[in-house]
């Protein structure tokens, strides 16, 4: 998902540009002709030949399912933390906890879990778990341990029988997003409006996250279900991408302020808390 790269200057602000040549060479790499077809013909080839991917980042998984590579550690349960580490992060998120709560406002903590942790029935065959015990559930016992408000999305989702992530891409659907949004909310004792009522529909506007690293600009458009409603909340904040490191809403039909740290999970889930709260405000952290 990388931008392309920018036309080299031999000089710039500094003078003669000392990088001019292995710009040039990344330049034309990034531009020549017909790159974007000779992409999509060797993925072609790779994956419906040889049923691999030829993208290092990409795990091609059965029945057209994707996979994200950097996830397979937490698949095969490799112990990437230390349990001094983990202790240290339940700790970190106690004190957050509890600095949050004597302020009068209410915390609560989740992790949305890898598409592959959920649903591994579709992973290729040569990927073997470990029966090691895996970060996420290290992780999780330690914020028990330690009392913090902490809700388990993995135990959430393993409960429901149908599928929420969608198969070219490593988040979770609409319909997803709202689970997690009210159990979410279920963990505070506010007020709510858990969207009881809302329909959705099937949508093919967009491509997956994986599906774009796979096939680039030849990426075919994948199903998302999404929201049939016409929701009440602005924007406030200069930036209005949801993948924006900030963000700022405000719904005056809404009550109270939630402040949400979040990953890319967070950009599903960003309509149901605008519209719920009067203000929020919304950082994302990479």
């Amino acid at each position: 998902n990388r931008e392309l790269a920018a036309a080299p200057v031999l000089m710039n602000d500094s003078g003669i540009n000392m990088n001019f040549f292995n710009e040039c060479d990344t330049y034309v790499s990034d531009h020549i002709g017909f790159r974007s077809e000779l992409v999509a013909a060797n993925t072609a080839v790779y994956t419906k030949v040889f049923h691999m991917s030829p993208e290092d980042d990409v795990i091609m998984g059965r029945d057209g399912w994707l996979y994200y590579a950097e996830t397979l550690d937490d698949y095969f349960n490799v112990p990437t933390v230390s349990d001094r580490g983990i202790n240290n992060i339940a700790y970190s998120m106690k004190m957050l906890s509890d600095g949050v709560e004597n302020s009068g406002s209410q915390f609560v903590l989740c992790f949305a879990p890898n598409k592959n942790t959920l649903y591994p029935d579709n992973m290729p065959g040569n990927y073997i778990q470990s029966g090691n015990i895996g970060n996420l559930e290290r992780v999780e016992d330690a914020m028990v341990a330690y009392g913090v408000n902490y809700l388990s999305l993995r135990n959430l989702f393993d409960s429901k029988s149908e599928v929420y992530y969608r198969d070219k891409d490593s988040h979770w659907n609409y319909e997803g997003a709202l689970i997690a949004y009210n159990a979410i909310m279920a963990k505070t004792t506010l007020e709510y409006d858990d969207y009881a009522d809302m329909l959705f529909a099937e949508s093919y506007e967009w491509t997956g996250d994986l599906s774009n690293m796979l096939y680039a600009s030849d990426a075919p458009l994948d199903g998302q279900r999404v929201p049939m409603k016409s929701f009440g909340y602005k924007y406030t904040s200069k930036q209005t991408k949801v993948e924006s490191n900030r963000l700022d809403t405000y719904n005056q039909e809404g009550s109270g302020r939630a402040i949400i740290y979040r990953d890319s999970f967070g950009n599903t889930l960003i309509p149901f808390f605008a519209e719920n709260f009067a203000e929020c405000y919304f950082s994302k952290i990479t």
